[in-house]
């Protein structure tokens, strides 16, 4: 947990980004090992505490995971010996995919 946080904070310093989140899960079992949100709050004082802190982004806020999915599809492709490593694939902005396209 301590790693989780310090390793935050080094990220938020390092690309001047105001709020960030890390979670740490096993992916064998699903198990959350570490879960680090900024800004934070003192729990003992929440009357001083911003009430954007008090949320736990990491669980409750909404966002377009495309970019962060982009890994996952990538690490599929992979394993199932779609692609190679060392293959290079050019993305022409769209995909047909029955009668429909993607963009």
């Amino acid at each position: 947990q301590w790693i989780a946080e310090e390793e935050l904070q080094w990220a938020l310093t390092q690309f001047r980004a105001q709020s960030g989140t890390i979670i740490v899960m096993d992916p064998r079992t699903g198990e959350i090992l570490a879960m680090a949100n900024s800004p934070t709050f003192d729990p003992n004082d929440l009357s001083k505490a911003d009430m954007a802190a008090v949320q736990n982004t990491a669980i409750s806020a909404q966002y377009e995971p495309g970019s962060v999915f982009k890994m996952i599809t990538a690490a599929a492709a992979l394993d199932s010996g779609v692609v190679t490593p060392t293959q290079t694939l050019t993305d022409t902005g769209s995909i047909a995919v029955g009668q429909r396209v993607i963009l």
